[in-house]
């Protein structure tokens, strides 16, 4: 999930191109198991570019394992 609140979680990443990916604050991408039902995503806030994609690509276990 992407989020702009302030506490941090190991498995945090933060956006250094969030202008770029039209985001209007600084996100980070915080790694989390849920489950949302599809209804209640309502808008594309931005796309993510270059290292920041390729960053959030990676396997969530790797990065999770790496913050443990």
């Amino acid at each position: 999930m992407m989020t702009c609140a302030r506490g941090a979680w190991p498995s945090d990443v933060a956006i250094d191109g969030w202008q770029e990916a039209s985001l209007v604050v600084r996100y980070k991408v915080r790694f989390k198991l849920f489950t949302l039902d599809n209804t209640l995503v309502t808008r594309k806030l931005g796309a993510l570019q270059g290292r920041d994609r390729d960053i959030v690509r990676e396997p969530p276990e790797r990065v999770l394992a790496a913050s443990a």
